[in-house]
């Protein structure tokens, strides 16, 4: 009897590797089925002490690559022993540590695949190759939706010539994220020329800017301005200060952002005028981190009233164990208005 295929499927999420790959020798139509599952995500990692798990072989991983959706290699020459093969439907590559080669083999990897691939991670990744293929190759990925990186410092050595790959690719994100790294100049995104200046990055829709130093005081927030469609903002800097007044205009007055519904400014300084005119503007809220000071104030849960139906995730909200009597109505309201949110708080610090 032959389970429909769709079903086994189903059945195999809620399995671990271990059991689906066992599943596979039940039969060939089992083994043809859960072989989606055991590699559609293919982990290389370098030797790690204590590791008891097996590694798949270059050799298996060539012959089930049909199945393989992602790659993600944290170990030196693997993508040089794949040779010229090809992963007909392999989209997303994470790319972890610092992989020590000085040839072009990554980028022509990156390249054999710019028709599939669509995420992109670098984390604390070395590049020791030719930084300009390499960003060539970005370039070139023409389905690349997704892209993060991470803990790359050698981003602002790169050239004009990479620097427009890199920010040409951004705008045919819709995701993006650049935590702890030295963001490029953006000769094309900031240029005073207006032929050669672009207005905005349409299809980005999350941006999380954390700790990225971009050069200049104002290069993070003039990306921001340029990315009308968002829905997701998070951005963090120990560098820079974000400009609230700035934003707070332009989300309530301009209507820059009229999709916006989740918004994390960790360390921002907003109070709760600000925090309930950006309420008021933003079409539904999902998530809010925000500090504590955007949340004094009776304004600011009003205006959270007409969001209790799409609220998921709210953090900083005022202890109601040491707050005032009002200020305790307002939260244990939002509690009961909002089962499905999950909810953190922060305790008041009140200095002698």
């Amino acid at each position: 009897m032959h389970f429909i295929p769709e079903i086994l499927l189903l059945i195999g999420n809620y399995l671990d590797k271990k059991d689906q790959a066992s599943c596979t020798l039940v039969s060939r139509h089992w083994s043809k089925v859960f072989c989606q599952l055991v590699w559609r995500d293919v982990v290389y990692k370098g030797k790690v002490p204590g590791m008891t798990f097996r590694q798949p072989s270059i050799a298996d991983l060539v012959k089930y690559s049909v199945y393989v959706r992602s790659l993600d290699i944290r170990r030196d020459h693997v993508i040089e022993w794949l040779g010229d093969h090809v992963f007909e439907h392999l989209e997303g590559l994470h790319l972890q540590g610092s992989l020590l080669r000085t040839d072009d083999t990554i980028p022509a990897f990156m390249v054999r695949h710019a028709s599939t691939l669509k995420r992109l991670q670098l984390l604390h990744f070395g590049l020791l190759f030719d930084a300009s293929e390499f960003w060539s190759a970005v370039d070139a990925l023409s389905q690349l939706d997704t892209f993060r990186m991470v803990g790359i410092q050698l981003l602002a050595g790169m050239d004009d010539a990479s620097s427009e790959c890199f920010w040409r690719a951004c705008t045919r994100l819709r995701s993006l994220e650049l935590s702890s790294v030295t963001i490029p100049h953006m000769p094309t995104l900031l240029s005073t020329n207006p032929q050669h200046r672009i207005s905005t990055i349409s299809p980005l829709q999350s941006l999380r800017l954390s700790d990225a130093s971009t050069g200049s005081p104002n290069a993070g927030y003039d990306f921001i301005q340029k990315c009308p469609e968002l829905r997701s903002l998070d951005y963090y800097s120990r560098r820079d200060v974000f400009p609230v007044y700035d934003f707070t205009h332009q989300i309530s007055t301009d209507n820059l952002w009229p999709h916006l519904e989740s918004l994390v400014l960790p360390n921002c300084e907003m109070y709760s005028g600000s925090l309930a005119m950006i309420l008021e503007a933003m079409p539904r809220v999902v998530k809010l981190d925000l500090p504590l000071s955007a949340f004094h104030g009776r304004e600011v849960f009003e205006a959270l009233r007409r969001h209790y139906g799409t609220i998921k995730s709210l953090k900083r909200l005022p202890n109601p164990e040491n707050s005032s009597d009002e200020a305790i109505q307002w939260v244990r309201e939002l509690e009961d208005a909002c089962p499905q949110a999950h909810i953190e708080y922060q305790e008041i610090i009140e200095l002698d």
